[in-house]
């Protein structure tokens, strides 16, 4: 099964081509990007790689990757943007303020709600939240890697580049920060040709997933990502141990992945872990259609 987009996992403010090369001569990779020679425009960063300073290559390894998406090569752009982060400067965050914090819990809410909205109209919603705040605060990085997400939820991915690279580099380990890379990860994951590739993704999905949990548990879609993505073999103990967490901590699931959630129960055989869960989604909605569809079909699973 793939997530055929960010799927909620990436939901900002336009940003100009803004491109600060490590040399006067990286500058002509730039002119080669904005005159729309992409080819050459990457093949001149790869060749100031080969002697730029470790605290540089980050950047150049971001511009590849926005010149490679550019060139309509999008593997090779998720491919230099996680090593761009990977070789990213750490930089000293300033201390959260009231006034960021407030803001991005409200746009973190819209981030997390997925209940009636698309993943385009939630970008839309957190933008028009976020955009006029960020123009004035553009140090609120916080922010920043949700106006990331929603760019790259809107197309963007340009944008989305150069927001999450700066927001990144002040905060590497927040919750965003690696649900992003496994979902960039998912990205590579599904263009996998080998099965050892894609075994190497698949581990790398579950790294930074499971960071994702640790930081923020509340995020219901990161347990569906453990699911989905888990091996074969490995399924039934996934589907147990998630279901078992969302209904012990009360993790209220969408209406609309109820059903996922039933069906994953009934193909390992977890009829009582499936009922039990139903029972707790009725807590969480006094009737709904997609409940007792599902109350239905866990009934007849049971009879066969």
């Amino acid at each position: 099964m793939k997530l055929s987009s960010f799927a909620h996992a990436f939901i900002g403010v336009a940003v100009s081509a803004n491109f600060i090369g490590y040399t006067f001569a990286s500058e002509d990779g730039d002119h080669l990007f904005v005159q729309g020679q992409y080819k050459e425009a990457i093949l001149f960063y790869q060749e100031q790689l080969k002697n730029a300073p470790l605290s540089s290559q980050g950047e150049l390894y971001k511009k590849i990757a926005i010149a490679s998406y550019k060139d309509q090569l999008q593997a090779e752009a998720f491919q230099a943007f996680l090593l761009s982060l990977d070789l990213a400067q750490r930089k000293s965050s300033p201390p959260v303020s009231d006034a960021e914090q407030k803001v991005y819990n409200q746009a973190l809410k819209l981030y997390l709600d997925h209940s009636s909205l698309q993943a385009h109209e939630t970008a839309i919603q957190i933008k028009k939240l976020c955009d006029p705040i960020f123009v004035e605060h553009p140090d609120y990085y916080l922010i920043g890697f949700l106006i990331a997400s929603a760019e790259a939820n809107l197309g963007h991915f340009q944008e989305f580049f150069n927001l999450f690279y700066q927001s990144y580099q002040f905060h590497p380990d927040h919750y965003l920060a690696y649900k992003t890379k496994a979902i960039l990860h998912i990205k590579l994951f599904e263009r996998a040709r080998e099965d050892s590739e894609r075994d190497s993704q698949r581990e790398k999905i579950f790294q930074n997933t499971l960071k994702a949990i640790e930081k923020n548990p509340q995020d219901e879609t990161l347990y569906k990502l453990m699911i989905v993505y888990a091996k074969e073999k490995d399924k039934g103990a996934a589907v147990s141990l998630y279901l078992n967490k969302i209904i012990y901590n009360n993790i209220i699931i969408p209406r609309a992945d109820v059903a996922f959630y039933v069906q994953q129960a009934v193909m390992e055989n977890e009829f009582a872990l499936a009922q039990r869960f139903i029972d707790k989604a009725k807590e969480w909605y006094q009737y709904s259609k997609v409940i007792n569809s599902a109350q239905q079909f866990l009934d007849q699973k049971k009879v066969n």
